[in-house]
């Protein structure tokens, strides 16, 4: 029978799993950056119509933009789509 005191977690006022680390590339590369530009992951979606589940699915690393979202994910970052996507060349 569990505790009624409820786990070491919860009496420490902690929620949740610990934050995971960025994923490597095109996902960290798309967090960053939007995090450099002071943008919401929802203005991101809505300013290239997607749904913000899907852009967070990308910022997880969980899915990868088609080309012409990561196009449009790239002019709205305002960065080349070659360093968005391979992490190459300039910025």
């Amino acid at each position: 029978m569990p505790s009624k005191q409820g786990s070491a977690d919860h009496r420490l006022g902690r929620r949740g799993p610990p934050p995971k680390p960025a994923p490597p590339g095109l996902a960290r590369r798309l967090r960053e950056t939007r995090e450099e530009l002071g943008l919401s992951v929802a203005e991101c979606a809505t300013r290239i119509g997607v749904h913000r589940d899907t852009w967070y699915s990308w910022e997880r690393g969980d899915t990868e933009p088609s080309l012409h979202d990561g196009l449009a994910a790239a002019k709205l970052l305002q960065v080349s789509v070659f360093w968005l996507g391979m992490g190459t060349g300039p910025r």
